[in-house]
């Protein structure tokens, strides 16, 4: 069932094709969270509170050295038929271990796609993909507070750290 906003259907991302390439060896994975900065106007700006909005997705990253010029094309025409960072595709991840793959459900990163031609028939690039979760995380409302907190929500109000959750984050 796909979402709303207001009156607005959002369809549901539909997953077809599967990346063409695979990487070179050393494979490329990373997840860096995202955080909000907030500068105070005192201390000459120097200083800033950060908020944790979340764990952030899954990057990978697809190497190739040397590209068949059969190989560059086929990845053009898949790069064009998914609209870019548009579309939604499988890409077989490796494993940590090497053995074996597993299956994501990922995008092209918003960038354009570009090559290094080494020769008439041969190319290098890198690609860097975004794995599309597979459900959201819930997060549960325990308690409604008024006015004052109680003492368990005052003392995670005054920690040093608190993780901060979006409500809504809409991306293509």
């Amino acid at each position: 069932m796909p979402d709303t906003l207001g009156n607005i259907t959002v369809p549901d991302i539909a997953v077809s094709g599967t990346f063409p390439i695979v990487a070179d060896y050393p494979f490329g994975r990373s997840s860096h969270p995202d955080v909000a900065i907030h500068q105070f106007g005192s201390g000459n700006a120097k200083i800033e509170q950060r908020f944790l909005l979340g764990a952030g997705a899954k990057r990978f990253t697809v190497r190739r050295a040397f590209l068949r010029d059969a190989d560059r094309r086929a990845l053009r025409d898949f790069w064009e038929s998914k609209y870019g960072p548009y579309g939604a595709f499988t890409y077989n991840a490796p494993n940590d271990d090497g053995n074996g793959t597993t299956a994501s459900a990922c995008r092209f990163a918003n960038e354009p796609l570009s090559w290094e031609m080494l020769a008439d028939h041969a190319c290098s690039l890198g690609v860097t993909l975004i794995e599309i979760p597979a459900s959201n995380p819930t997060y549960p409302l325990s308690s409604t507070v008024t006015r004052f907190p109680p003492q368990a929500l005052k003392d995670a109000l005054l920690s040093q750290v608190q993780q901060m959750l979006p409500l809504i984050k809409i991306q293509p």
